[in-house]
Order: structure tokens, then C-alpha cells, then sequence
């Protein structure tokens, strides 16, 4: 199974990589901001490292990902240690391990997004610290395409659909001091939920 996995995700990204990768400016800052410096860090799903590279030289960075040929891009580009891992499993990493875990643009891939959360509960540090993004998925853009298309994405290895109410009531079964943000995606905060095309979110490890 992991190597279908790694096979399609590998052709996938291949696709979407023809057309340039363009990250969000808002991503880029409220990760930086919330990895912070001198810190080990879980990038989850980072592929070729493109957000990985803004806060790489300044933590202790390992990137993982389904997609064997993407981490090998990221760990020539990057210097950094790179495993393969299938998200919807145990991850290979000791309890307590990381003060960081980044998972932007992630979840909305995950057929079962709690087995993913539980994980990255177990392998983060004490006050340790979730950042990530997903895509808003009650923007006016999805629902004028159900409506008159009868889809919702275009892009078929979109599993989940948040709403900013729906992630933050997922991510307080696992986390404490949950905070999303919507964002337009164009440089600037964006408040009304049916037109903001990302939800960042953080969070801190529950303490028990």
C-alpha cells in the first residue's frame, strides 16, 4: 500500500509542480513566526521543502512525506533529514520528540485526520506546538462550483472539507489554545469565512 501511495503522490506532484508553486505570503509568515528559532522540527507532507526552506537554517528541521522522489529534492536542496512516512500511520518517531510539528496543507488529504492529530499529540514535546493550514472549504468558490458543476474540488486527493468552526472543534479534541486565522491569500487577513480561501491554524499540546 505505501508504495501506491508513494507512486501516486509522486505522479501527482509531478503534475502540479509543471505549473509553479505558489505559497500564500500569509503561510509563509505565520509559520516562520510560530516555528519560531532553535527548535526540532516535524514537517509533515513538506514534499519539496518550498515552505521548509524559510525556517530550515535557523531549527532543527525533518521533513517527511509519502513521496520518496520529493523528499530526495528537499534533503539535496534543504541539508535536511528526510524519511518517507505514510501519514495515516504510527509515525516513526519517539514520544516527546519535537518542539514543532508543521502540517500546512495537509489534513485535507487524510482520510482519517484523528489517527493523524493523536500521532502528532504523542511525538510533541510539552507546550510543544502545532502549526499548520488547510483550505477553506466553504468559500464561495467551492459552493458556486457544487452548485453548478456538482463538485466541490477540483483537486481529487481532497478528502476533508473545513469550515474554520469544523477544524477548530477537531483540533480542541487533541490540543489546548487552538487559534485559526482566515486568509485571503493574497498578502492580506481576510474576515468574512465565505470569500477567505485558507484557514491557518496553531495549537499547543494539552497538558495532562
Amino acid at each position: 500500500m505505501k508504495s501506491l501511495l508513494s507512486e501516486y503522490y509522486k505522479k501527482f506532484h509531478m503534475e502540479r509542480r509543471k505549473s509553479g508553486t505558489i505559497i500564500c505570503p500569509e503561510r509563509i509568515s505565520f509559520v516562520v513566526e510560530k516555528v519560531g528559532k532553535g527548535n526540532k522540527v516535524l514537517d509533515m507532507g513538506c514534499r519539496y521543502g518550498n515552505l521548509t526552506a524559510y525556517y530550515a537554517k535557523d531549527n532543527e528541521v525533518i521533513g517527511v512525506d509519502i513521496d520518496e522522489k520529493a523528499l530526495k529534492v528537499c534533503s539535496k536542496k534543504l541539508g535536511i533529514k528526510t524519511n518517507i512516512q505514510n501519514l495515516n500511520e504510527r509515525l516513526q518517531f519517539a514520544d516527546n520528540a519535537f518542539d514543532v510539528v508543521v502540517l500546512t496543507e495537509v489534513l485535507e488529504h487524510l482520510p482519517y485526520p484523528d489517527i493523524t492529530l493523536g500521532e502528532i499529540k504523542r511525538v510533541l514535546r510539552r507546550r510543544g506546538i502545532l502549526v499548520g493550514s488547510v483550505p477553506n472549504g466553504t468559500r464561495v468558490k467551492n459552493r458556486l462550483r457544487f452548485l453548478f458543476k456538482g463538485i466541490i474540488e477540483l483537486d481529487r486527493t481532497h478528502l476533508q472539507y473545513f469550515s474554520q468552526k469544523s477544524l477548530k472543534k477537531l483540533l480542541e479534541i487533541y490540543f489546548n489554545s487552538v487559534e485559526t486565522k482566515l486568509v485571503l491569500g493574497r498578502f492580506i487577513s481576510f474576515s468574512a469565512p465565505k470569500f477567505a480561501n485558507y484557514i491557518l491554524f496553531s495549537a499547543k499540546k494539552c497538558q495532562l
